[in-house]
């Protein structure tokens, strides 16, 4: 048998495999730099999938290419286990940081306003807007890769969580409310042309804020939603017509705007660490095969 330990072993593969030398490696660990190469040709012949008796040599004979063969196994384990606890570690720090993105209702995150629903988050009335409303609210998946470290890898590992399945009823749940203020905004357009020539000037304000403004890791600063209000509040007519007929054709519009703001709070509680580490952990990816 070998004169050295395993942990010396593993000590000599793990530096083997990162590229040190084996005069380097001789130096800092207590094996003479013929040793390590032996080691590293039965490292690179294991590999390989040779058998014993093809790893055997004059120095080192077949019971210890057995033993070898061992701890080469415990060390492939070892190194697994702690490869899959850093990519844990990476996915739970970036779910953390697309929690950090998420508006939370409930303990009144959002800056510069007091108001109790995110509808009217800074002080506009944001049911004239359902889509960006929620561009805002919650990040969009689309673009976490910009800004989230192997985001793939993380959406991955949270697909079945109850995180992706709120986010995707709130998703649901906005677009039919835009529906329900596109069926207001296209009945009046058409009753009205001045109504017409306003819908297009609000739909060309929020456009152009948004084109120029999204950060997809960050909400709107305060001074770009001040302009973005004050470019909007020479539509004052368009916007109390439009909530008014809005209101009254779809008696649910509260009730609507309530779910979603609960759906909101879901999501952001879903993303709470001692929830949706389990599930991550619980969650492979491609890199975890």
């Amino acid at each position: 048998m070998v004169s050295f330990s395993k942990d010396v072993a593993f000590k000599a593969w793990s530096n083997l495999e990162d590229g040190v030398s084996p005069e380097q490696i001789a130096l800092i660990l207590p094996l003479e730099k013929r040793t390590v190469e032996r080691l590293r040709t039965v490292l690179n012949g294991l590999k390989k999938g040779m058998t014993n008796k093809e790893l055997v040599t004059p120095e080192w004979k077949e019971d210890t290419i057995i033993g070898l063969r061992e701890w080469w196994e415990d060390y492939l384990r070892s190194k697994h286990a702690w490869s899959r606890q850093k990519h844990l570690g990476n996915m739970s720090e970036a779910a953390r940081k697309l929690r950090s993105r998420i508006i939370n209702p409930e303990l009144r995150r959002r800056p510069f306003t007091q108001e109790k629903s995110t509808w009217f988050w800074s002080g506009f009335d944001w049911r004239l807007a359902p889509d960006y409303w929620f561009s805002i609210v919650v990040p969009l998946l689309d673009f976490v890769n910009v800004w989230i470290p192997d985001a793939e890898s993380l959406l991955s590992h949270i697909s079945d969580s109850n995180f992706m399945k709120h986010y995707k009823k709130l998703e649901e749940g906005t677009r039919e409310l835009q529906v329900k203020l596109n069926e207001v905004t296209n009945t009046l357009k058409s009753e009205d042309s001045f109504y017409a020539d306003k819908l297009k000037e609000f739909d060309e304000i929020l456009g152009v804020y948004f084109v120029d403004n999204f950060v997809p890791d960050s909400f709107p600063s305060k001074e770009t939603i001040d302009a973005l209000i004050a470019d909007l509040s020479g539509l004052g007519d368009f916007t109390a017509d439009t909530i008014r007929k809005l209101e009254k054709s779809y008696v649910e519009l509260d009730e609507h705007c309530n779910q979603l703001d609960n759906l909101l709070q879901q999501v952001y509680d879903d993303l709470n660490p001692d929830i949706i580490d389990l599930e991550i952990e619980t969650g492979k990816c491609s890199r975890c095969t």
